[in-house]
């Protein structure tokens, strides 16, 4: 017998009415774009995301591959940087003043109410300056250094006077001036002459600059400048001593005279001299025949570029000594133009500051006295030169024979 075991079959039951709201308050999990999820469990995509192709899910194949998003920088705003924010405010508060624009102020005015700073080396300014400036020292390594750490401008003067000067607030007009700057917007911002500016400018001052420093104003206005130290004596005076004093030996193989030595044939034979260097706009009458010469047409005036002949003139004095030869240098009367040239030759030759190289030639060449024009060409060179090594040099110069004479 077979006994029928009837099966009863349940349908499945729903979940209750609470599950469901429970289920419901779910929040979908967010997962990190990097991150994909199970494959079997299927993650609905955020159209936002995939905008990009290369993000969008493959179709063709199953796998998920990791994807990396690189980080995008922002723009810098040029607001940003302090420093160039600091420049273009020291900047707006400078102007700048022409050489004729100063001159008719001194003229007309006497310079009453105006503050001329010289931020010069004090032997420059003493070599020359423009009349009634103060002279502040911001060349070298110190002071700059104090500049740049927002010290005041009249913390590195070096008398009370200017230190007064500076602190008294009745100037109509603060004009500052270096040797030879023209662009002054172009300066970089440790230049001795942008610190200057900036310590003004904090002071709440709005100075000015000199366009072309010294070097210009006294190249077109040479009434309006003084000297302390050098005078600017002509070259060629009516005086009869000049012409007769003696030919010099600057060093062993150069010889410094007068338009009167490069004529006198035995003169020249007595010294051995076999070459001529003449600085002299009179071509003509200075060509010794039986002599190698060569001429630099030069005057001696506040506008003549001496500067233009240095190298020229280093080179014929060169040659010369390579070949154990010996050199006249002379121009008229041997005070102004051949005293540069031989100045400029043993700077460069040595490696010498200019006022090393004048004060040798000065004692054995009393007479010497170059203008203030060449004078500021000569600086000019002295900057040209200056190196890692010329501290080192200019105390090897100090210690050896005045004039390099043996």
């Amino acid at each position: 017998m077979t006994s029928l075991v009837a099966i009863r079959t349940e349908a499945p039951q729903s979940p209750p009415q609470s599950a469901k709201l429970r289920s419901s308050l779910r929040l979908p999990l967010a997962r990190s774009v990097s991150e994909p999820a199970p494959l079997d469990k299927p993650q609905p995509f955020s159209p936002s995301i995939f905008k990009s192709p290369l993000l969008a899910p493959s179709t063709s194949s199953p796998e998920v591959k990791r994807c990396r998003l690189e980080p995008q920088s922002l723009p810098t705003s040029p607001c940003c940087d302090s420093s160039t924010l600091h420049r273009s405010m020291v900047l707006r508060k400078v102007r700048a003043l022409d050489c004729a624009s100063l001159a008719r102020s001194l003229s007309t005015g006497g310079g009453n109410g105006i503050l001329l700073i010289d931020i010069r080396p004090f032997l420059a300014f003493n070599l020359s300056h423009i009349a009634g400036s103060v002279n502040i020292n911001c060349q070298d390594r110190i002071s700059r250094k104090r500049l740049s750490k927002r010290s005041l401008l009249s913390e590195l003067a070096s008398s009370k006077e200017v230190k007064e000067a500076l602190r008294k607030r009745h100037y109509k007009e603060i004009v500052v001036y270096d040797q030879s700057t023209v662009e002054f917007d172009k300066l970089s911002s440790t230049h001795p002459l942008f610190l200057a500016l900036t310590s003004l400018v904090e002071e709440n001052r709005e100075p000015a600059v000199l366009i072309g420093g010294h070097s210009e104003f006294q190249r077109q206005y040479h009434e309006h400048c003084e000297t302390t130290l050098i005078s600017s004596a002509p070259e060629e005076p009516p005086s009869y001593d000049l012409h007769k004093h003696p030919i010099s030996r600057i060093l062993p193989h150069l010889y410094l005279g007068n338009a009167s030595d490069a004529r006198d044939r035995q003169k020249l034979a007595d010294h051995s001299i076999s070459r001529i260097l003449a600085i002299s706009a009179d071509e003509d009458s200075l060509v010794q025949p039986l002599l190698e010469t060569k001429i630099i047409a030069a005057t001696d005036n506040c506008s003549q570029n001496m500067k233009q002949f240095f190298e020229e003139a280093f080179s014929f004095i060169e040659a010369a000594r390579k070949k154990g030869e010996r050199v006249l240098l002379h121009c008229q009367a041997g005070v102004s133009r051949s005293p540069t040239i031989a100045i400029a030759y043993m700077m460069r030759l040595e490696r010498i500051s200019m006022y090393e190289a004048y004060r040798r030639v000065k004692e054995i060449r009393s007479i010497i006295s170059p203008n203030l024009n060449f004078v500021g060409q000569l600086m000019e060179l002295e900057a040209s030169l200056q190196g890692p090594s010329w501290s080192e040099k200019q105390a090897e110069a100090t210690s050896a024979p005045v004039g390099g004479i043996s």
